[in-house]
């Protein structure tokens, strides 16, 4: 993921911009570790006045794809 990229919710169809590179944010425990590897984005949604954080992990789900 990079800023600039587009990415579409699955669910409702909305679009959005990723604003932010990824970055750390909460707590990935990892097997018995914790580790601080980038975990977010943020993301310009059509229906929001700003970017807001989303996991990356809605990708490995399928919750969100990624369209460009």
């Amino acid at each position: 993921m990079k800023v600039g990229d587009l990415v579409r919710d699955t669910q409702d169809g909305v679009v959005g911009i990723i604003t932010r590179e990824p970055y750390y944010w909460g707590t990935f425990a990892r097997g018995d570790f914790i580790t601080e590897e980038p975990n977010c984005v943020d993301v310009w949604w059509t229906t929001t006045r700003r970017g807001v954080p989303m996991h990356l992990s809605s990708l490995k789900y399928g919750e969100v794809e990624k369209i460009s």
